[in-house]
């Protein structure tokens, strides 16, 4: 994991966007309680070790396609 680079919070929430990616997808993934990631990527948590097993799974999904998104 150390490849992933330390990010903030909100550094952490504009890649969670990019990717498309849910609190709650997270949560699912990394077996933790959905209360706690939403702390973490507020930044009411101080769990940096968290924050890059979340990064690490962003980088493991392909982004969003944004010319995408809103089209009906």
């Amino acid at each position: 994991m150390s490849s992933i680079k330390k990010c903030e919070p909100g550094e952490l929430r504009a890649e969670m966007a990019r990717y498309g990616v849910t609190r709650r997808e997270i949560s699912e993934h990394l077996g933790l309680s959905y209360s706690y990631i939403k702390k973490i990527v507020a930044g009411i948590r101080d769990a940096e070790v968290r924050r890059g097993q979340i990064m690490q799974y962003l980088a493991e999904k392909p982004r969003i396609k944004k010319d995408m998104r809103g089209i009906s």
